[in-house]
């Protein structure tokens, strides 16, 4: 079957990646979990960005996402402002502190996709984007 190599091919790929990235926010000094992390990216992305939102996208129970958004504000990494819209459900945006974060995060990134991506073309890396845009 010509299927039986993707789940694998998948999977050593992403766990390539999260192992390439940890170690790269590790040297970084940020305090920050993978799934905080992900969170700022989802926050910063899709605004106005809700906690229902991120469990959409996280694929996560809204109370995981209650308790991970806690958290982040509790530090100071994110905001939360009135939904005009909707007074049961709030907008949730950085703040500085998680802006500053989220910008070191993001430098610490470029190395660890340059590596990734070396021996792949312009052509095969647009391929790629392309192909994964499929699966949302």
């Amino acid at each position: 079957m010509a299927n039986q190599p993707i789940p694998e091919a998948i999977f050593k790929m992403v766990h390539l990646l999260r192992r390439n990235l940890h170690e790269a926010f590790a040297q970084t000094g940020s305090e920050l979990a993978s799934m905080h992390i992900n969170t700022l990216f989802i926050i910063n992305a899709n605004q106005p960005c809700t906690a229902a939102n991120i469990a959409h996208i996280l694929y996560r129970d809204k109370a995981q996402v209650t308790r991970l958004i806690n958290d982040l504000i509790k530090s100071d990494w994110i905001e939360k402002t009135e939904n005009p819209d909707d007074k049961r459900s709030q907008f949730l945006q950085l703040s500085g502190k998680g802006l500053a974060e989220l910008k070191k995060i993001q430098l610490a990134e470029i190395p660890v996709i340059e590596q990734l991506t070396q021996n792949l073309t312009d052509k095969e890396i647009y391929e790629f984007v392309r192909l994964t845009k499929k699966w949302h």
